[in-house]
């Protein structure tokens, strides 16, 4: 095997928590983005010394720095991937994808690993998975699209597209190995209607969700020329109208979580309001079909209507609850789970989490599309707790921490504890 590179790095990213596709950039990459006419572009530079490679039962591993390696056909050469952001106008939409590359040969007469399935992680290690006759007797390069859009996003009036782009591809007949050293993709772009817009957001809403959008863009400088800026928009909801911070709980739990509002009120500047199940569930407005649609429904009616920009789930599970979601991992047989609990449910507000109606809760590639919105439109906690005692000692701990935080030595000494759920 000739390998065309001279130092050899492993790069380990974890990824967890939202949404959303989050975009890397490290100190070594080099990323130019620029409007140009009807469209965005971006170049991206990838270097030789960037790769590396692992030798693995028999065959070889390639990483390349700040890409991962992508959930692709279980059996096909596995070749690692880069997934960006990039932020568009609420005003316009992708009408194509265009990509422009300068592409090398980096190694030769080199076997490349297959993709191996994803695992859960409470499940035994299975068997690794053979090569697939098929796609190793192509004699293409693979993978055949230097870049994909993958996704349209639209988080609380921000909006933008999910990019797949593959720097690294394969020749499995030839055995070759190939580096893009350059690659240039432009997004064009075409006036449309309809999108939320933040500037129906008040200043402290756009401060939150924009500093959310800058980190998972790549071209963040360009929200400072959007219609997203607030000084460019300005609200539509009037001061007194605007609820910041609302509370749901059960009736027996609101007088425990007055003290956190009124903290919110007094420490933040924040306007509140405390919501009780049963309010929400009398309310014929947030009609639903089941307890976690009506709850769901009176979230919506305060994000649009009231600019809410938190909202805080007042009890555990047997209090507030929780919407259960489908999920399935491609193992043999298929592991599938119709129940997982997600608070997500109640923060992405684009869609209704079923839109075929079937009652299974976020499937994926179904007729009407992924039925989860993973971009979400406020931001939701929970505080689990079953009684007022309960509630008492979290709220009054929260309040001390706020108020008095510990000193700088508190930064290396603390404890972090996890849990294997599935």
């Amino acid at each position: 095997m000739i390998i065309n590179i001279n130092r050899y790095c492993i790069v380990l990213i974890i990824l967890s928590g939202f949404i959303f596709t989050w975009a890397f950039a490290g100190e070594s990459d080099e990323i130019k983005t620029a409007y140009v006419s009807k469209g965005i572009k971006s170049v991206f530079t990838f270097l030789e010394s960037d790769l590396s490679f692992e030798s693995r039962s028999g065959c070889t591993k390639v990483f390349l720095k700040n890409c991962i390696m992508p959930e692709d056909e279980k059996g096909s050469p596995w070749l690692p991937s880069r997934y960006v952001n990039v932020f568009v106008p609420s005003d316009k939409k992708v009408v194509s994808l265009k990509t422009k590359v300068s592409e090398i040969v980096v190694a030769g007469n080199i076997d490349l690993c297959p993709v191996q399935p994803p695992v859960r992680l409470s499940a035994p290690a299975p068997n690794l998975t053979k090569k697939n006759i098929h796609s190793y007797s192509l004699n293409t390069k693979l993978p055949d699209a230097f870049a994909k859009i993958i996704g349209y996003h639209n988080m609380r009036g921000f909006t933008y597209v999910s990019i797949r782009l593959n720097p690294v591809r394969y020749n499995p007949v030839l055995k070759e190995l190939y580096l893009t050293r350059d690659l240039s993709i432009t997004l064009e772009l075409s006036d449309t209607h309809g999108a939320l817009s933040s500037k129906n957001r008040s200043a402290k809403s756009n401060k939150i969700f924009e500093r959310m959008a800058r980190n998972i863009v790549i071209n963040k400088e360009m929200l400072d020329d959007s219609i997203f800026l607030e000084s460019k928009g300005g609200s539509e909801f009037t001061t007194t109208g605007n609820i910041d911070y609302l509370v749901i709980t059960s009736g027996d739990l609101q007088n425990s979580f007055q003290d956190l509002t009124t903290h919110r009120e007094v420490f933040n500047s924040f306007t509140t309001a405390i919501m009780t199940l049963q309010d929400i569930y009398d309310n014929p407005d947030y009609e639903g079909v089941d307890s976690q649609e009506e709850i769901r429904n009176c979230i919506d009616d305060f994000v649009k209507n009231r600019n809410t920009g938190y909202v805080v789930l007042g009890g555990d599970d047997t209090i507030v609850p929780v919407r259960g979601c489908y999920v399935s991992v491609d193992t043999s047989p298929v592991t599938v789970e119709n129940n997982m609990p997600t608070d997500l449910y109640y923060a992405g507000l684009d869609s209704s989490w079923d839109e075929d109606g079937d009652g299974i809760y976020g499937e994926a590639d179904t007729s009407h599309g992924d039925e989860g919105d993973l971009d979400p439109d406020v931001i939701v906690g929970r505080i689990p707790v079953r009684t007022s005692t309960q509630a008492h000692n979290y709220i009054d701990k929260l309040i001390a921490y706020e108020t008095n935080p510990p000193t700088n030595a508190f930064k290396e000494k603390f404890i972090m504890l996890g849990e294997k759920l599935w």
